[in-house]
């Protein structure tokens, strides 16, 4: 039962590495909206950076972290979230 499982498991992937490269493919047309997010941040010198990403959640809290995991830092004060188009 798993050696089966894991068979569509891998046969699923090769079909979503296969088509996602097509213009027409279905996977492209699932993608999810993504954020433009630009902001600071200060590090524990106290000097401030600018930062300038893409998420996929507009949640700022969420953005927060995901600049705390890229960048050192102390603080983080985001000032745009636009939908990118």
């Amino acid at each position: 039962m798993f050696l089966k499982r894991l068979l569509d498991i891998q046969l699923t992937t090769d079909l979503i590495c296969k088509y996602s490269d097509k213009v027409n493919s279905p996977i492209k047309d699932r993608i999810m909206t993504q954020y433009n997010v630009k902001g600071r941040y200060t590090d524990d010198r106290g000097r401030s950076h600018n930062f300038q990403l893409i998420s996929d959640l507009s949640d700022r809290r969420y953005i927060e972290q995901l600049v705390r995991a890229k960048y050192p830092a102390k603080n983080v004060y985001i000032n745009i979230v636009n939908q990118a188009l």
